[in-house]
């Protein structure tokens, strides 16, 4: 069975950016600089396709055995997925929910990796945690149903 997952990549920019000035302002408190350096502007676009093309290539590594096709079209990031016929399809949505929180999670590590090298850690256990849990998804299969016969 082949399943297709997209992704739009501004909204995950997006999404990176509000995470980032949630950061950022928590901070203030004690570091008044805090929100203008951890949070992510439109400037910071070019860096941030840099990590965004590194985190798909380590998803991509994850998920190897089951990419049938990926790649960009336009700002949608497509992956078909060639799993088994005894996956639980039951676990569709949690898998294109996991496939988004990791490319958030992992491009969020990264830039933090630059701003705030004492949080980085945190958000590359969090992707981490999130890649994990979606490679136990995909490989999910419902338990084998007894055939039942009418006599």
């Amino acid at each position: 069975m082949t399943v297709t997952t997209t992704v739009d990549r501004r909204e995950i920019l997006h999404d990176i950016a509000r995470t980032t000035g949630y950061a950022g302002a928590k901070r203030t408190d004690s570091d008044a600089g805090a929100y203008e350096r951890i949070s992510t502007t439109e400037a910071d676009e070019a860096l941030l396709t840099r990590f965004w093309n590194e985190s798909r290539d380590v998803l991509c590594l994850a998920l190897r055995r089951l990419i049938e096709q990926e790649g960009m079209e336009d700002e949608t990031y497509r992956i078909d997925l060639r799993l088994s016929e005894s996956f639980d399809t039951s676990l569709l949505p949690a898998v294109s929910i996991g496939i988004r929180s990791y490319m958030v999670a992992a491009v969020t590590s990264k830039w933090m990796a630059i701003v705030d090298k004492g949080a980085a850690a945190e958000y590359a256990a969090s992707a981490r945690t999130i890649l994990d849990e979606l490679e136990r998804k995909v490989y999910c299969k419902r338990p084998p149903l007894r055939p039942t016969y009418n006599s």
